[in-house]
């Protein structure tokens, strides 16, 4: 508090007398009066009782200062790797950022996710893509399958649909060596729905994997996006 200047000291000091104040009342005075003279002073107390939320007023000056002092803070900032998209407005840049932020990390979202959609309701469905596309290389999203099972789906990612491919692979063949033995064993171990019988939830129907449901998956593909890097946090605590 010594920092303050004597100004905001003042407010400091107006603020703490008039909580002591009140933390001295002594409650049983008000015991004394009548109830029609207790009634009639609680009517009244709100329309004195009106503190200004100074707090949340200087916060916004606050703001404004720090917009200030980092100018970049108007700009994209929390991934800083939008700034190379070259198919989309500098103002769209910014609503993408922050879209990302606000949808959060370790969160799924698909090109027809409907907040990120209206981000670009005047773009053509090729953009989308791109914007998309950009952000898998740049490790901001991660791409993932919606593999449909039956009544349900599971999500997987390339890395799994291939070792679901291999695991077929070997499975076809019938000269394997000793290592690829042990590997196709790891994998039927691993792969979830081949090494033991489920049954679905919804219809209970037996639920398999097959290499046909892996094409179909492949071939007719409906993604899924994952945030999966953290947001930029430079200017958090400036």
């Amino acid at each position: 508090m010594n920092n303050l200047n004597n100004y905001l000291q003042t407010i400091i000091n107006k603020y703490n007398e008039f909580d002591t104040y009140l933390k001295e009342i002594n409650i049983n005075h008000f015991k004394k009066l009548t109830r029609e003279e207790l009634t009639q002073f609680t009517k009244e107390l709100p329309s004195y009782f009106s503190f200004r939320y100074l707090s949340s007023e200087i916060n916004e000056i606050i703001e404004e200062k720090k917009l200030q002092e980092y100018p970049e803070l108007l700009s994209v900032y929390h991934y800083p790797d939008i700034k190379e998209l070259d198919c989309i407005s500098e103002e769209d840049k910014i609503k993408l950022d922050n879209f990302l932020v606000e949808w959060g990390w370790n969160s799924y979202l698909h090109e027809y996710t409907p907040k990120f959609r209206n981000l670009f309701k005047k773009s053509k469905p090729k953009i989308i893509n791109k914007i998309l596309d950009f952000l898998v290389l740049k490790q901001i999203l991660k791409k993932y399958y919606k593999m449909y099972i039956c009544c349900d789906y599971i999500i997987v990612d390339e890395e799994k649909i291939n070792k679901y491919l291999r695991a077929f692979e070997l499975n076809e063949r019938r000269d394997l060596s000793e290592e690829e033995r042990e590997e196709y064993c790891d994998l039927y171990n691993r792969l979830d729905y081949l090494n033991s019988v489920d049954f679905c939830p919804e219809c209970d129907n037996e639920i398999e994997i097959t290499k046909e449901l892996i094409m179909e998956t492949i071939n007719n593909p409906n993604y899924l996006y994952k945030i999966i890097k953290e947001r930029d946090k430079t200017y958090d605590n400036v």
